[in-house]
């Protein structure tokens, strides 16, 4: 994986985001989750270094997509320790797959040029 410390950050945080009925625990969970976007925006960027905007608008939209439910109204079932820790190791397999598949810059480049007309 290109940044281990992406999913120990993530793993440590669900841990403390079991126990987030402390305080302390809590916050320490929330931060350690959230230094977890930076490092994969530039693991991101590094991908589709022709598209950078693309890679922050994948990211804006994943993030609007996280706070979708609670615009929504999020069920009681939700609002408890275990449901943080679950959720936040569900995070860490999706981040720790994405960053780990290698992306095929010829089978890439052929799919973007493959509706390109040459301009005279």
């Amino acid at each position: 994986m290109p940044f281990p410390g992406t999913a120990v950050s993530l793993a440590v945080s669900a841990l403390l985001l079991g126990m987030s009925d402390r305080m302390g625990a809590g916050l320490a969970g929330v931060l350690l989750f959230n230094m977890t976007m930076p490092v994969t925006l530039s693991t991101l960027y590094r991908k589709f270094p022709e598209y950078p905007a693309a890679s922050f608008g994948i990211l804006t939209f994943a993030l609007y997509l996280g706070v979708l439910p609670v615009f929504a109204g999020v069920p009681e079932w939700m609002r408890s320790p275990a449901s943080y820790t679950i959720l936040t190791v569900i995070s860490l397999v999706l981040i720790t797959v994405g960053l780990c598949f290698p992306l095929h810059r010829r089978k890439i480049n052929q799919l973007y040029t493959r509706n390109r007309r040459e301009m005279p």
